[in-house]
């Protein structure tokens, strides 16, 4: 006799969950992230190259383009101004101080010459008018430095020091010192900077900076 066997029913398949579809505004929130993200390398990779550009170290001392584009302004003052000779040693000191930018890339607004804007630190906003107020006071700077000519380096150094400091340093150099020294130059800012309660006067190394792209742009 067969003994009874039930069959065995087979188990219940599990009913599988319908896939979930993605949200869309997850993937663009994400989007939006790398979109920022790279965006942000991008300014940064731009920035980093303009530096370079525009650092003696990394361009060889070269004048930037932002400086080039003033050259037609500064050979109409140099040459109103009797020095067009200097066209050069101008575009390196508008390097030293500016790099072409802002509107006054001759940092030129506290000179006695700028009658036009107030005479304070950034007054000038005009860069022409800045070029013309610059390269007329460097003209009387180089008469007082007695300097004959762009090679004549140690009475240039003594005119661009004093583009700097004031002319009150080339008198100043040249009764205690004879003329311009890297020395004499940190000793006037160092002197300067007590008589007047500054935290810090001029930029001592200024002269040697600028002679830096003179040399550097003489071959080019």
């Amino acid at each position: 006799m067969n003994a009874y066997s039930p069959q065995r029913k087979p188990p219940l398949a599990s009913a599988k969950a319908p896939p979930k579809r993605k949200s869309r505004l997850g993937c663009v929130v994400a989007l939006l992230i790398v979109a920022a993200l790279f965006g942000a390398l991008i300014a940064g990779a731009v920035r980093i190259n303009r530096y370079l550009a525009e650092t003696s170290y990394f361009n060889n001392g070269r004048i930037s383009d932002a400086v080039r584009v003033y050259e037609p302004d500064i050979i109409e003052a140099a040459t109103a101004n009797g020095i067009p000779e200097y066209v050069l040693v101008l575009e390196a000191m508008m390097m030293q101080e500016s790099k072409g930018r802002g509107g006054d890339p001759m940092q030129a607004s506290e000179s006695h010459y700028n009658t036009a804007y107030p005479q304070t630190v950034g007054g000038i906003t005009d860069p022409k008018y800045s070029i013309q107020v610059g390269v007329t006071f460097f003209a009387d700077l180089l008469e007082k430095a007695e300097c004959v000519s762009p090679e004549d380096t140690d009475n240039l150094l003594l005119a661009l020091q004093g583009y700097n400091f004031g002319d009150n340093y080339i008198v100043w150099a040249r009764e205690n010192y004879g003329g311009y020294s890297a020395e004499n130059a940190r000793v006037y800012s160092q002197m300067m900077q007590q008589e007047m309660g500054w935290e810090s006067y001029g930029d001592p190394e200024y002269a040697a900076s600028v002679l830096k792209y003179i040399q550097s742009n003489q071959s080019q």
